[in-house]
C-alpha cells in the first residue's frame, strides 16, 4: 500500500504561520519581562511573510491531503483577512498588554494559533477540516478572553465563552454527523453530488433537521439573533485587543464556510436555508441596531453593533441563493450569484477595516486603571486629542455607511444584490435600521466634538505607541477603498468564478 503523495504547497501560509507561532512559543522562555515587545515584531514579521506566500499563491486552484483541503482564490481571498486582522490586531497589543500587565508570550501564540484555525476552516473541503480549524480557533479565543485573570468580567466572558461556545460546536457536529449518516461521505463534493442525484429519495425531514441545527452553530459564530447572547458580556470582559480581533475574524470565518458550504454543497436546498436565515437576518438586524442605541459602554455598543452587520452580511447569503433560482433563458443566474457572494465578501473586507480601527481606538485612550470605555469619556475628545477624534468620526461613519467610505461600498452591494435578486423587502428593512444605527454611531460623534467633559480639560499626545497606527492604517484603507475599491471588487469575483468554475 502507498502513502497518498503530500503536498504541502496548498498550505504553505497555514506553515507559516504554525512555525511562527512556535517561534514565538520558543523565544518568550529567553525574554525578559521588559522586552516582551520583540515578540510582537516576530508575529508581525511572520504574518507579512505569511501574507507575501498568500499573494503568490493566490491563483492557486487544486485540492490536497486526499480532497480534504481546498487551496484555491477564495479560501486565499480570506486568508488575507485573518492575516491582516491578526497584523492589526497584535499592533494595537503591547501598549495595552503593558498597561494591564498581562503576559505577551502565550497571548501572540494564541493569536497565531486561532489565525490557522480560520485559515484551516475556509481552506476545508471537508466537515471533518472544518470543525478542526473550527475547535482550534474556538479554543484559543476561550484562552485570551479570560488572560486578565484578576478582572473577574474576563473570567466571566471567558467561561461564558467556553461554554456556550461548546454547546454550539456540539450542534454543529451533530449536524455533521446526520450528513455523513444519510450520505456515507464527509467531502463537501462528494455530499453534493449525492444529494443532487439521490435528492427524491433522501428523507427530507432528517435533512431539514440536519440544515437547522448546522445553521444554529454557523449563526453562534456570527453572532446571529437569537445566538447572540454572548456576545456583549464577551466584548466587554475580554481584553480590548483581543475584542477587536474577535469581532473580525471568527465572523468572516463562519461566513466564508457558509458561503462555500451552503452555495456549493447545500444548494440543491436553497429554499429551506433562505427562508432559516431571512429570519435570522432580519432579527439580527432589528435587536442589534435597536438595543445598541440604549448602550453606555462603548464595547458594549460595538458589540451590538457587530450583531447588526451580521444581519446585513446575511442579506448577502440570501440573494446569493435566491439568485441560483432565478432562470435567465432557462439557465441559472450565475452573475446575480457572483454578484450576491461578492457583495458579501467586499462587506467582510470592509468591516474588518473599520471596526478594528473602531476598538483600536478604544485601546489609545486607555489608562492603567481606567479603560475609558464609557461614552462620557469621549467628552471633549475633539479638544484633547482632535487626530484621534477625526479618525474615530472617519471609522464610525464607514460603519454607517457614509458615501466615500469602504462601508458605504458594502452595503451599496449588499442591497444591490438584494434589490436585484428581488429580495426588495429585507432590503428594505435595512435601510431602516441603518437609519436607526446611525443614532448611536453619530451620538459618539457629538460627544467628541459637542460635549463637555467633566473637569479640566488636558490636550494629550495622540500617538499612543503601535496602537495608533494600526488606527491610521485602517482609516486610510478605510477611505482609499471608499473611494477605489475596484481592487477589492476585483478579487472578490475572481475568487467566486474560480470556485463556482
Amino acid at each position: 500500500m502507498e502513502l497518498p503523495v503530500v503536498d504541502f504547497t496548498a498550505v504553505y501560509p497555514e506553515v507559516v504561520v504554525t512555525l511562527v507561532g512556535l517561534l514565538v512559543l520558543a523565544v518568550d522562555v529567553f525574554l525578559k519581562p521588559e522586552r516582551k515587545t520583540v515578540l510582537a515584531v516576530i508575529a508581525l514579521l511572520g504574518l507579512f511573510l505569511a501574507l507575501l506566500v498568500t499573494l503568490a499563491y493566490y491563483p492557486l486552484d487544486e485540492v490536497a491531503f486526499s480532497g480534504m483541503v481546498a487551496a484555491d482564490s477564495f479560501s486565499q481571498f480570506f486568508k488575507l483577512i485573518f492575516i491582516l486582522s491578526a497584523a492589526f490586531s497584535i499592533l494595537m497589543s503591547p501598549r495595552y498588554l503593558q498597561i494591564f500587565n498581562i503576559n505577551a508570550g502565550e497571548y501572540y501564540e494564541l493569536i497565531m494559533f486561532c489565525t490557522l484555525g480560520m485559515m484551516v476552516m475556509v481552506a476545508g473541503n471537508d466537515l471533518v477540516t472544518i470543525y478542526i480549524g473550527l475547535e482550534l480557533m474556538a479554543i484559543s479565543i476561550y484562552l485570551m478572553a479570560g488572560f486578565q485573570r484578576d478582572n473577574p468580567r474576563s473570567s466571566e466572558a471567558s467561561m461564558k465563552y467556553f461554554l456556550l461556545g461548546s454547546f454550539a460546536s456540539a450542534i454543529l457536529l451533530y449536524g455533521m454527523s446526520f450528513f455523513y449518516g444519510i450520505t456515507g461521505k464527509t467531502n463537501l463534493e462528494e455530499i453534493a453530488r449525492y444529494l443532487d442525484f439521490t435528492q427524491n429519495m433522501l428523507n427530507t425531514k432528517l435533512i431539514t433537521l440536519s440544515l437547522v441545527l448546522m445553521t444554529v452553530a454557523f449563526a453562534f459564530k456570527i453572532a446571529a439573533v437569537p445566538f447572540h447572547m454572548w456576545t456583549p458580556d464577551v466584548y466587554e470582559g475580554a481584553p480590548t485587543p483581543l475584542t477587536a480581533f474577535m469581532s473580525v475574524g471568527p465572523k468572516v470565518a463562519a461566513f466564508a464556510v457558509i458561503l462555500r458550504v451552503y452555495m456549493t454543497t447545500f444548494h440543491t436546498l436553497v429554499p429551506d436555508w433562505t427562508q432559516l436565515f431571512w429570519i435570522l437576518s432580519v432579527l439580527t438586524m432589528v435587536v442589534g441596531n435597536v438595543i445598541a442605541v440604549a448602550q453606555q459602554n462603548i464595547k458594549r455598543m460595538l458589540a451590538y453593533s457587530s450583531i447588526s452587520h451580521a444581519g446585513y452580511l446575511l442579506i448577502g447569503v440570501i440573494s446569493a441563493g435566491t439568485a441560483t433560482e432565478i432562470k435567465i433563458n432557462g439557465l441559472p443566474a450565475t452573475s446575480l450569484v457572483s454578484e450576491s457572494m461578492m457583495s458579501v465578501m467586499v462587506y467582510l473586507f470592509a468591516y474588518m477595516f473599520m471596526n478594528l480601527g473602531a476598538f483600536a481606538v478604544v485601546i489609545a485612550l486607555a489608562k492603567a486603571g481606567n479603560p475609558r470605555e464609557l461614552l462620557q469619556d469621549y467628552a471633549g475628545l475633539a479638544r484633547r486629542k482632535p487626530f484621534t477624534a477625526m479618525l474615530m468620526t472617519i471609522l464610525l461613519l464607514s460603519l454607517l455607511g457614509f458615501p466615500g467610505t469602504f462601508g458605504f461600498i458594502g452595503k451599496f452591494y449588499i442591497f444591490k444584490a438584494a434589490i436585484t435578486t428581488g429580495n426588495v423587502t429585507i432590503a428594505v428593512i435595512g435601510v431602516i435600521m441603518s437609519v436607526v444605527a446611525a443614532f448611536y454611531y453619530i451620538r459618539v460623534i457629538v460627544y467628541m466634538y459637542m460635549r463637555e467633559p467633566e473637569g479640566e480639560i488636558l490636550p494629550e499626545a495622540d500617538f499612543a505607541s503601535s496602537t495608533m497606527y494600526a488606527v491610521i492604517t485602517t482609516t486610510v484603507f478605510t477611505l482609499l477603498f471608499g473611494v477605489a475599491p475596484g481592487f477589492i471588487i476585483a478579487m472578490a469575483r475572481y475568487s467566486i468564478e474560480q470556485m463556482l468554475a
